[in-house]
């Protein structure tokens, strides 16, 4: 896998305003353990990004939520900042915590 090829694209193939825009559902996989540590926090940090800065254009003001799990790898520190800014969006960030049984 190589991040190369989705993060060097001079355009890109989807658009976020669009996701949030139509509602529609973004799944990324971001399995540390197929791609790599390094590989996942640097992919999640840039959607995080994204999916922050496409927030802030947004238009309509409809309920858009945003799941994100094991938020801690991807800039939990500033995840405080961006929700603050993006709430009056119509925005919200949701950390899912999955519970296994031992």
């Amino acid at each position: 896998f190589r991040v190369r090829n989705v993060v060097g694209q001079v355009e890109s193939a989807f658009s976020f305003d669009e996701v949030m825009a139509s509602n529609k559902i973004l799944i990324a996989n971001l399995s540390q353990g197929s791609i790599g540590i390094g590989k996942s926090r640097l992919l999640g940090c840039l959607l995080v990004v994204s999916l922050y800065t496409a927030a802030l254009r947004r238009k309509q003001r409809h309920l858009f939520p945003i799941y994100v799990d094991e938020f801690q790898a991807f800039g939990a520190s500033t995840f405080g900042d961006m929700l603050s800014g993006i709430r009056k969006f119509g925005v919200s960030w949701i950390n899912v915590k999955v519970w296994s049984r031992p």
